[in-house]
């Protein structure tokens, strides 16, 4: 446990200091608190994300950090279950206790990552420019910091129960196909910009908008706003939790890694 809270940090650490270097571009010396959260989910400059290709795909550039955590915490449970005592799991009780402690281990670990990550990166950029502080760019710093510790989170324990049935390799491929198509998918809203009704409610239907924190409160990108975003991203989290219980509760126990083929 220690080595791998070493790593968290470490990997948390390495990614902020990443994500200010490569994303923070004010124009001047200075740059508002508000402006420097902005870029560090995909605007560039003053500008927000757009819905062009090229800005999506350097957005998803930019979650790259998080993409790894996935894959890090997205075999913690899986191998557990893969190896657990059947003392463990000779009680229902027993299971649900331990899957709640699994739960509560890899949450710990997405707002640990996340909390460095943005440290790191806030830091990074005080040292390289002046932050102008305000309640709205603290706001919106806190909200960026919940609504991803939410999604690794929600993202990370579907790995682990997708591979319970697939094997790990198949479910990262599913999980970030999924992400990678909801991003991908705001390049229609291209096509739509001019009717903001539509693009609202196609950014609204896409839970992968709220990992843009430029497009908060913005009427062209369909008024998105922090607290809703926030319970959206609890509610996933939530749905994933719970289907992950009820899982646990029913299927079989694994006595060795599903990709092996052996029992």
């Amino acid at each position: 446990m220690t080595r791998k809270i070493f790593y968290i940090l470490l990997g948390g650490a390495v990614s902020g200091v990443l994500l200010s270097l490569v994303c923070v571009n004010p124009i001047g010396g200075s740059i508002s608190l508000t402006e420097a959260v902005v870029q560090f989910s995909g605007a560039r400059g003053p500008f927000p994300l757009n819905f062009v290709m090229v800005d999506l795909l350097n957005f998803m550039i930019d979650l790259l950090p998080s993409f790894l955590f996935e894959m890090a915490a997205g075999i913690a449970l899986y191998q557990h279950f893969c190896t657990a005592s059947i003392y463990v799991f000779s009680r229902t009780p027993k299971r649900i206790r331990w899957y709640a402690k699994e739960l509560s281990a890899i949450a710990g670990m997405s707002l640990l990552f996340q909390a460095v990550l943005l440290a790191a990166a806030f830091l990074v950029t005080a040292f390289r420019y002046e932050i102008q502080f305000t309640q709205k760019g603290a706001e919106l710093l806190l909200g960026h910091f919940v609504i991803y510790s939410l999604w690794i989170f929600s993202m990370a324990v579907l790995i682990n129960l997708l591979a319970l049935f697939f094997g790990s390799s198949s479910a990262f491929i599913a999980v970030y196909s999924i992400q990678i198509c909801l991003i991908l998918s705001f390049w229609f809203c291209h096509f739509f910009q001019d009717d903001i009704a539509l693009t609202s409610r196609i950014l609204r239907a896409n839970p992968a908008s709220r990992l843009v924190m430029g497009w908060m409160g913005r009427s062209e990108y369909g008024n998105l706003s922090i607290p809703g975003s926030i319970l959206l991203m609890g509610l996933i989290a939530l749905g994933v939790s719970l289907a992950g219980g009820w899982i646990v509760k029913r299927k079989e126990l694994l006595i060795s890694n599903i990709e092996t083929g052996g029992m």
